[in-house]
C-alpha cells in the first residue's frame, strides 16, 4: 500500500505522513518551497532555470545550482 503525505500550504508550509509531521532537514523551508513548486507544476514539471530564478535568484548560478542539488 503506498504511503499518503499532505503538503499544507495555507497557514503557512508542513507536511505530514502516515505517521504524523514530518520534521528534520526535510522540512526547512526551501525545502517545502521546491516541493511546494513541483506540487503545483504537476506533470509538466518546472526547468531547472526556472527552480534556480524562483529559488535563489540572488545567487551565483554555480552556487544555486549546488544548493538546487543539496535540496
Amino acid at each position: 500500500m503506498p504511503r499518503m503525505y499532505r503538503l499544507n500550504t495555507l497557514g503557512g508550509l508542513s507536511l505530514s505522513g502516515p505517521a504524523g509531521p514530518i520534521t528534520g532537514p526535510a522540512v526547512q523551508p526551501r525545502r517545502l518551497g521546491l516541493l511546494t513548486l513541483l506540487a503545483a507544476a504537476g506533470v509538466q514539471g518546472l526547468s531547472r532555470d526556472k527552480l534556480l530564478g524562483l529559488l535563489w535568484p540572488e545567487s551565483e548560478p554555480d552556487r544555486a545550482r549546488h544548493a538546487l542539488d543539496q535540496s
